[in-house]
């Protein structure tokens, strides 16, 4: 585990040497996806931005010894620019963004959504962040 608010990262290598989840492993073996369409994923938001950089170094190494052909997506952009200004102001921003809508969803403007239905919930939510 990377760190207290980030979410595990476990993986294992299968026999071509692809980077593959346990889940995703057996939802390749019992024919339920495809291995083109599997990822192996982390959610570091709510880590702190060196614990990111910690698990995109493990990566890096990873590519570097095991797996040349290791594609990364990084929404922090530190993978690409190793500049953690950026990564920080990225992170940074889904903070504030995250902030604002919890604080928006418990404000109680959106109304009384008891009996609604999962799609209702979602329409008016959807429209009263368009419309604010």
């Amino acid at each position: 585990m990377p760190g207290p608010k980030a979410e595990s990262l476990s993986f294992f290598f299968d026999r071509e040497g692809n980077l593959r989840s346990p889940m995703d492993m057996v939802s390749i073996l019992d024919g339920t996806l495809d291995p083109e369409h599997a990822w192996v994923s982390v959610k570091t938001q709510f880590a702190s931005p060196e614990v990111h950089v910690w698990i995109v170094g493990l990566l890096k190494y990873l590519r570097k010894r095991y797996v040349s052909d290791l594609q990364v997506s990084d929404e922090g952009e530190y993978w690409e620019t190793g500049d953690m200004r950026v990564l920080k102001e990225k992170m940074d921003l889904i903070d504030k963004k995250l902030e604002h809508i919890t604080g928006e969803l418990s404000s109680g403007r959106l109304g009384d959504m008891s009996g609604l239905s999962a799609e209702q919930i979602a329409s008016r939510i959807e429209q009263f962040f368009l419309g604010s």
